[in-house]
């Protein structure tokens, strides 16, 4: 039997049992790196004001992450993006479907902190206690109508933010949600 390893970058290995299966690995590699690119094209298109990015991982090529941040990355709590304001989206292009994966939190105020145990909120608590609704897995038919479900749910979240905070840099929730 044949083995054949890919290496993704310095940790990651795939082993293949087949030439054939490296083939239709690399085909597959290189559609979805077409329909990921196109998809990240849209976003920025529709949203050049809002700092997107995402790379294309080869690993497991049909799912994708990309991420949309408020913030400048300059402006990212100790340099690190982890800290700032975002939402985190992954693409499944096998069933065309794009959902949340994860987002950022908001430092709660004083009389929230009093009233639970936590220091921040998810931008998701935050939203939905300013009455929006968060977006559950949506289909989509092209990078344009991704970009446009994406666009349109972000716009909704971060309209509910700066109500919530009083704006850039989002730094505290400024409305009691408790």
């Amino acid at each position: 039997m044949e083995e054949i390893i890919k290496h993704h970058d310095s940790v990651i290995s795939e082993v293949f049992e087949s030439q054939q299966a490296l083939d239709q690995h690399e085909n597959e590699c290189s559609k979805y790196g077409k329909m990921f690119s196109d998809a990240m094209v849209a976003l920025k298109a529709k949203m050049p004001t809002t700092f997107v990015y995402g790379s294309f991982g080869s690993f497991c090529p049909y799912l994708q992450f990309f991420t949309l941040d408020a913030l400048f990355p300059q402006d990212w709590p100790n340099n690190i993006s982890a800290n700032s304001i975002y939402i985190a989206f992954k693409i499944d292009f096998r069933t065309n479907t794009v959902e949340v994966s994860t987002m950022g939190h908001i430092h709660l105020s004083e009389s929230d902190q009093k009233k639970s145990y936590l220091c921040m909120c998810s931008m998701k608590n935050a939203h939905q206690a300013m009455g929006g609704k968060w977006m559950r897995k949506s289909k989509f038919k092209s990078p344009d109508q991704l970009a446009e479900k994406v666009e349109k749910f972000w716009l909704d979240v971060m309209a509910s933010i700066e109500k919530a905070t009083g704006g850039y840099p989002y730094k505290q929730m400024q409305v009691d949600i408790y």
